[in-house]
């Protein structure tokens, strides 16, 4: 093919450009009406007196006679009252009827049941429930003519029918439910003496639920708190206690699922059991598995538990350890692991850990982000806290990775669809040159991206992790022009695309389950947890506080002003509002308890109101739609 058949760099921008264009939808809003109409209500007045040109009623002998009026007068009426069931022509009808001698008039007494037997909606229990034990006839009671007849009805003491058991089981065998389930004693008793309750008198066989998979640890993966005597003195700087292994220690044992068995329901249809779910445990960087389940560590250091559902993830996680201050002189802390900061993070810095933070002073001024369990033993004041899945979306690794993967999908697509427009006007354009085109026009800020990846791989302390360090160095491919000029499969954005994918599953997979923060108080800040959050100290000062679990302020005293508190289950607070700083929202989805709550706004699924005046001892929770506030 000659040079006439290259593609043009004019007509290269000129089909990006085209592909840029976006088209926009229009969308209808539509709105619903609703229509309410009010019921008639009609009004009838009992007549008590009656002429002689006037139609009657009358009752003799168990027949309804009627006689209808003369001259100018009223025709007849009929009041229908229960248990009586009067049909008119064929239709029933209800209350106060007027009625003629043409009319077809019949009536019938609806019949109560002695007792009632139910199939619950599961088909495992047939309950009886014991209306009355006898039952007499009943029959219309003769009435003279009257113009307006209330229809009754007396027993018959000579007719009556009494409850048996014998009966009660005949309709058990019409139900088609298996014999040898019917509980005969039960409806013995339940006849001779009487609960008038609903009792299971046929009772199917439950299944027998299985166990689903579990790992069971051996070993402490929580740090704890203790204080111990240095040579006569108490050591307040080492406070921390991570929980350690040794290499050969054991960890934990898979157990494998238990299968339930089935049962079967008052019909006899077999009922099975709900499926277990087998967990699945993945050992990591210095854990083995055996063929026995049993987990064992390969080396010294923390174990840790990670992932969420029924896979997890246990690994030997390494520690970073400042010993003083973190400030500008450390820098700013990466890490695939532990971090302790046994002082106070300064002004402007950022830790990002896959794995717990602990620190044992207080945090200004900076952003503390964790893939587990964070600890703060001073003051919080000004920052950002994220822990477990908070840590994970707010890391900044993970939001590159998150972004640059959709701008290369997005790459792959601009490729094909380029290279596929070429050929089709029987032009030829190598895959190199088009992905040069496309990163410095369509896709010019994905140079940036890297850029920044590459920022944050210069403060990752000690070794970096091989699942980052591959998709950097695949990343840092696209910034070399030379090298991209040379591109000639299609599949090597596709693998770009599928690392980037990978690196962003591992970060996910270092998630702790309910990871917790625990601080002393805050001001000015912004914390967020997928467990509980914890403030052991003076309380909280216009701080946003979201949490998928319980927000528990500890001391008495602890306070509560200002800022916005939100909780996936419940808040248990001391004092909240009060004169000094601004409104204070506390948002839960169960309940709300305080000790005395000043002033501020509850809300708890929904329903929200507005508190003026002091409440002690609150408890909030809603009960049938409705907000209930009470003072315990």
């Amino acid at each position: 093919m000659g040079r006439s058949d290259e593609l043009t760099d004019k007509d290269l921008l000129r089909i990006i450009k085209e592909m840029s264009k976006s088209a926009h939808e229009e969308g209808l809003a539509e709105e619903e009406e609703f229509l309410f109409q009010l019921p008639e209500v009609e009004e009838e007045l009992d007549e008590f007196y009656f002429s002689e040109n006037d139609g009657t009623v009358e009752v003799k002998d168990g027949k309804i006679i009627v006689r209808d009026p003369v001259n100018d007068g009223r025709s007849a009426k009929i009041k229908v009252l229960p248990p009586i069931i009067l049909m008119k022509n064929g239709q029933p009808v209800e209350g106060t009827v007027m009625v003629s001698s043409t009319d077809q008039l019949e009536w019938q007494i609806e019949d109560t049941p002695l007792y009632e037997l139910k199939v619950t909606e599961d088909n495992m229990c047939v309950t009886l429930t014991v209306f009355a034990l006898k039952k007499c006839k009943l029959e219309l009671v003769d009435a003279e003519p009257v113009h307006c007849l209330a229809l009754r009805v007396k027993e018959v003491k000579e007719e009556m029918r009494e409850l048996t058991t014998s009966e009660v089981y005949a309709d058990l065998v019409k139900l088609k439910v298996k014999r040898e389930l019917i509980k005969l004693s039960v409806i013995h008793r339940e006849i001779r003496n009487p609960s008038y309750q609903p009792v299971c008198v046929v009772e199917g066989v439950p299944p027998v639920e299985g166990k689903d998979g579990s790992l069971e640890l051996f070993v402490s993966t929580k740090v704890e708190e203790a204080l111990e005597e240095v040579q006569g003195k108490v050591d307040f700087r080492n406070r921390l206690k991570i929980p350690s292994v040794k290499k050969g220690d054991l960890i934990g044992k898979i157990h494998t699922a238990v299968p339930g068995k089935p049962g079967y329901d008052v019909f006899g249809q077999v009922v099975h059991p709900r499926p277990v779910k087998e967990v699945k445990v993945v050992p990591r960087d210095h854990v083995s598995l055996n063929e026995e389940g049993i987990l064992l560590a390969q080396q010294a250091g923390r174990p840790r538990v990670t992932g969420s559902g029924r896979v997890k993830f246990v690994d030997i996680t390494r520690t970073f350890i400042v010993s003083g201050n973190l400030d500008i002189e450390t820098g700013n802390i990466v890490f695939s692991g532990d971090v302790v900061v046994y002082g106070d993070v300064l002004d402007g810095m950022t830790i990002e850990a896959l794995g717990d933070v602990f620190i044992s002073g207080s945090v200004f001024s900076s952003t503390i982000t964790a893939t587990g369990n964070v600890t703060i033993k001073g003051n919080v004041v000004d920052s950002s806290i994220h822990s477990g899945y908070f840590g994970v979306i707010y890391n900044q690794l993970y939001q590159q990775f998150s972004q640059l993967l959709e701008k290369f999908i997005a790459l792959e697509t601009a490729c094909l669809t380029v290279l596929k427009i070429a050929y089709s006007s029987g032009k030829n354009v190598s895959l190199g040159r088009v992905l040069i085109t496309l990163m410095e026009t369509k896709f010019s800020g994905i140079k940036s991206m890297v850029k920044k990846v590459e920022e944050l791989m210069k403060q990752i302390k000690e070794e970096v992790p091989d699942e980052i360090d591959t998709v950097y160095h695949e990343l840092v491919y696209y910034t070399k022009p030379y090298e991209l000029m040379g591109t000639s499969s299609q599949s090597k954005v596709k693998e770009t695309v599928s690392k980037l994918k990978e690196a962003i599953t591992w970060i996910e997979s270092m998630q702790v389950p309910d990871a917790d923060v625990e601080i002393s108080q805050c001001t000015l800040s912004q914390i967020k947890a997928n467990g509980n959050i914890l403030i052991k100290g003076a309380g909280t000062f216009n701080s946003q506080l979201l949490s998928k679990e319980n927000i528990y302020f500890f001391q008495l005293d602890a306070v509560c002003r200002g800022g916005r508190v939100q909780s996936g289950k419940n808040i248990i607070a001391s004092m909240v509002g009060g004169d000094v700083g601004g409104e204070v929202h506390l948002i839960a989805a169960e309940m709300i308890k305080s000790t005395q709550f000043k002033n501020g706004r509850i809300t708890i699924k929904g329903r929200s109101e507005e508190i003026f005046k002091p409440i002690d001892h609150l408890v909030a929770y809603v009960r049938d739609g409705k907000l209930i506030i009470e003072s315990s």
